[in-house]
């Protein structure tokens, strides 16, 4: 056996018989600590967060509707899109589109929905929690 072989040999038998050992002793981490300058503004945060259930008012207007991201596949055909949001309570939430290039094929948690028409905005009707609304948006034939 060269000796370059028997160098990984005895690499690997002390990895599989050392190292475990000492990850098993190893202390559990610390729980992170928070600085100073931070600590003053810790019940300021707790008092803004919104809460499960929360709708916030921001300048008379009442926001009960949280979206967190919108993708949008856009093709020669039309367009797919994938909207994620949070709502707190019944709610209409407006799509992507509108009359001109009207959503089609809308599901809400992968369950077909219906799209209300309000002025040139499509809607559909969310009930409170997370869900993931789906579409696609052909373009229209000049």
């Amino acid at each position: 056996m060269s000796t370059h072989r028997l160098g990984w040999l005895v690499l690997l038998a002390f990895m599989v018989a050392v190292l475990p050992s000492r990850a098993a002793q190893a202390a559990p981490p610390k729980a992170l600590e928070l600085p100073e300058e931070l600590a003053g503004w810790v019940e300021w945060v707790k008092e803004v967060e919104p809460e499960a259930r929360d709708c916030r008012d921001v300048e008379d207007v009442t926001i009960c509707v949280w979206p967190s991201y919108l993708t949008l596949e856009v093709g020669a055909k039309g367009a797919r899109f994938v909207l994620d949001v949070s709502v707190f309570g019944p709610v209409s939430v407006e799509l992507p589109g509108d009359e001109q290039q009207w959503p089609q094929d809308v599901k809400v948690d992968e369950k077909t929905s219906a799209v209300l028409h309000e002025g040139e905005a499509a809607l559909v009707e969310l009930e409170e929690g997370r869900h993931t609304v789906t579409g696609f948006i052909p373009w229209r034939a000049v």
